[in-house]
């Protein structure tokens, strides 16, 4: 099956879509859209309950749908008026293009929500600073993880907000979809589920690991080598004129490639033959559980014992999350 990975590669179906009799907002130049109330009502509590147990490192012990259902009720009601307006006012392509609104909403509020949260703990160490408070070390952890780890409690937030409405999409809207604007329309149930949009850093452990195969065990008898090999070949069809047009993109493993007084460290480690380093998914969890976990017995106020026996249970729980421990 690996023999033809590269086989199944597409180019997506571009999408084309005629807004042109669409009224400009305010700005005369984008189309201002008003969302429904309760949606945003609803997925404001959302939010703020989410970034609580991303913070605090708790899961949903109960029933999560709960949790969710507010926000995919209302969804649904907004989304429903929408697609029916095709009867009314709107024709189908506009109706394609303004659900797009509801997913930047999304993302751009879960965004702001968090950055409140930074805020307001910065303020809040500013204050027990000022006040002498032996309290500003925790808030200050809190603060320096919550900034470390931004990328990986955003895509997680959105990940679970997009799940619970792709259910929606698949349950609950599909047919009215395919009734009033045709099967060969975007497909916004297949859009919702494009794990690309939910995460600004694509290089993010988290996004690597959930959404990327990792190869365990024995290696040499996985496809592993074969895939690997392939891939070399590719990247080998670069050539030298494309390293030499692009000195300055990156530090190329290539003899065209001219090292500069920033690289020549890696090309010198490079050449005396030094081992990669080994980023298999355990070290990126490793990394997590001792960066999230030393802060304490850095600044003095935990033993060693007891940082280490937090970066073990860290690790334990993340590895067991991903599969890696039973």
């Amino acid at each position: 099956m690996s023999a033809n990975i590269f086989d199944r590669i597409v180019t997506p179906q571009a999408w084309h879509l005629d807004i042109s009799g669409m009224q400009k907002g305010i700005d005369n130049y984008h189309v201002d859209v008003r969302l429904s109330k309760q949606f945003c009502s609803d997925l404001k509590i959302l939010i703020t309950e989410l970034i609580r147990r991303e913070i605090d490192h708790k899961h949903f012990s109960g029933d999560t749908e709960k949790a969710f259902s507010p926000l995919c009720r209302s969804y649904l009601d907004m989304m429903t008026v929408l697609i029916h307006r095709v009867k009314t006012d709107l024709t189908v392509d506009e109706v394609c293009f303004l659900q797009f609104a509801v997913a930047k909403f999304i993302l751009d509020s879960v965004s702001l929500a968090l950055n409140a949260v930074i805020t307001d703990t910065k303020k809040q160490a500013t204050d027990l600073r000022n006040q002498g408070s032996m309290q500003v070390l925790k808030v200050q952890h809190q603060l320096a993880w919550m900034t470390k780890h931004y990328n990986s409690i955003t895509y997680h937030i959105n990940k679970q907000i997009f799940d619970h409405l792709h259910r929606t999409e698949y349950r609950q809207l599909r047919i009215v979809r395919e009734q009033y604007l045709g099967t060969n329309i975007i497909d916004f149930q297949d859009f919702l589920s494009n794990v690309l949009m939910l995460n600004r850093d694509l290089n993010s452990a988290r996004f690597l690991i959930e959404h990327y195969i990792n190869w365990g065990g024995d290696l040499e008898e996985s496809d592993f080598p074969l895939i690997n090999t392939m891939l070399e070949e590719l990247m080998h069809g670069l050539g030298e004129d494309v390293v030499k047009a692009n000195q300055d993109a990156a530090v190329w493993l290539n003899p065209a490639y001219v090292a500069t007084p920033a690289s020549a460290g890696v090309i010198a480690s490079a050449e005396a033959g030094a081992n990669p380093y080994p980023m298999l998914p355990y070290v990126g969890l490793m990394h997590s559980a001792l960066g999230d976990n030393l802060a304490e017995f850095l600044q003095g106020s935990e033993s060693a014992e007891q940082a280490l026996a937090d970066v073990v249970a860290a690790y334990t729980t993340s590895a067991k999350e991903q599969g890696f421990l039973q």
